[in-house]
């Protein structure tokens, strides 16, 4: 569990998505499935990621990292951020910009419906019949 204060983004960063995968490589088999990673933002906005697919978030991680701008990891990452920042700027709907980017991560993102976390949805971008991106969520109670 983590905090992303105010003057931040709700939603988790790149960094908070190759974290969780960190965790994931790192744990005990034994223990993956119950590995996941809160964000408690201002205003009672609580998110989790879990890892459906660890192969799909390895090579997506790494595919990024290849792909990025810089000449040693640590620039890549700074640059990979900030792209995210930008696309995260420009969003009028956090929720939507990052499951349009961060999707098909192999992950599945979650939100809590209320403060003391009893509730959740789990929430997916899908296109509704006009093809406007629009977000589903589902509940999980």
């Amino acid at each position: 569990i983590h905090t992303h204060p105010e003057d931040t983004y709700a939603v988790f960063s790149w960094l908070d998505i190759k974290l969780i995968g960190q965790f994931y490589n790192n744990s005990h088999a034994d223990f993956n499935a119950e590995i996941f990673l809160i964000a408690v933002s201002p205003n009672n906005v609580t998110y989790a990621l879990k890892v459906d697919n660890i192969e799909t978030l390895n090579l997506k991680i790494s595919s990024d990292l290849t792909s990025a701008e810089g000449t040693t990891d640590d620039e890549n990452e700074r640059n990979l951020m900030k792209d995210m920042k930008d696309k995260y700027n420009k969003s009028v709907d956090l929720e939507k910009t990052f499951l349009k980017y961060y999707g098909d991560y192999g992950i599945s993102f979650y939100k809590a419906t209320d403060a003391n976390l009893s509730n959740w949805e789990q929430l997916e971008v899908d296109l509704d019949e006009s093809n406007e991106e629009i977000i589903i969520p589902t509940s999980c109670n």
